[in-house]
């Protein structure tokens, strides 16, 4: 993944792929943030 932010289609908010922070409002708090691991071209979520 080239991007270091990641943008909500709902609301428009962005949010840092790496710490979750805030880096584009309207949100005014961080987003949970998950282990992930990319096998081939998909992206799996590691609970």
């Amino acid at each position: 993944m080239q991007r270091r932010a990641l943008q909500c289609p709902r609301h428009g908010s962005k949010f840092n792929v790496k710490t979750g922070t805030v880096v584009g409002g309207p949100a005014n708090k961080p987003v949970k943030r998950y282990k992930v691991r990319v096998v081939g071209e998909d992206i799996e979520v590691i609970e």
